[in-house]
Order: C-alpha cells, then sequence, then structure tokens
C-alpha cells in the first residue's frame, strides 16, 4: 500500500475527493482495505515460486509440456485471484457510498479504465486483428 508520510493513501484520498466519501466512510474504506490486501500479498508471495519452478523446466532434456501447462495455469489463476480480491476491494467502495457517490464513482472509474487503454494501445473501438 503506498502511502504518504501523514499515513494516507493517495488513491483513497483522490477518491475521497472525487467521489465525496467523508472521514467516516473512508474509515471504513482502510478497515476493509487491510483485510483484501492481506489477502493479495499472500497470493503475490506464492507467484515467485511458481515462476522459478516454470523457469526451471526450460532447462530440461525433453521439455515437459504438461508441467509448463500446469504451472502456466497455477499463475493464471493467482493472477485471476488478485484480479477478483482487486474487484471485490471495489466493491467495498460501493458498499460505503451512497447512490450519488456510487455514480461519481461509476464515472471515476470509467474514466480511468479509458486512460488506461489509451495508454496501453487497446482501444475499444480499434478494429478486431
Amino acid at each position: 500500500m503506498d502511502h504518504h508520510k501523514d499515513g494516507k493513501d493517495p488513491f483513497v484520498e483522490e477518491l475521497k475527493k472525487q467521489i465525496g466519501w467523508t472521514d467516516e466512510q473512508i474509515t471504513k474504506v482502510n478497515e476493509l482495505k487491510k483485510i483484501k490486501f492481506k489477502n493479495i500479498e499472500e497470493i503475490r508471495d506464492s507467484i515467485p515460486k511458481v515462476k522459478k519452478e516454470l523457469l526451471a523446466e526450460i532447462y530440461k532434456t525433453p521439455v515437459d509440456t504438461a508441467k509448463i501447462n500446469q504451472l502456466t495455469g497455477k499463475l493464471g489463476e493467482l493472477q485471476s485471484r488478485i484480479e477478483y480480491n482487486f474487484f471485490m476491494h471495489f466493491t467495498d467502495f460501493a458498499g460505503v457510498s451512497t447512490p450519488q457517490q456510487k455514480e461519481k464513482m461509476r464515472e471515476y472509474f470509467d474514466a480511468a479504465i479509458l486512460r488506461e487503454n489509451s495508454h496501453s494501445g487497446n482501444h475499444e473501438d480499434a478494429p478486431a486483428r
């Protein structure tokens, strides 16, 4: 979790400003965040071990493609669990928000996704290749 010297999370502070959360809502979000990020860190901590196992496979002769499939599948599952926890955290945001704040939250996240897509070269209106 990225925090400034004052101990405040810049992302949560940005959402407070954009969505209009109260200090009470921020406290609740931060409590929920601690739980979610603990889960995410536990998952992230297991990824290097799987990658090390995967890299070990490239030096074997013959290459065990079944093992590579199994390990890359495990990596995909771990990444999926991370994404799941992040998006469940966003449902926590919605859970502490009023209907008006939820609408502001929708606008904020929609704009963020569009910015991310434009920076990564993913354009929803681009023709399929």
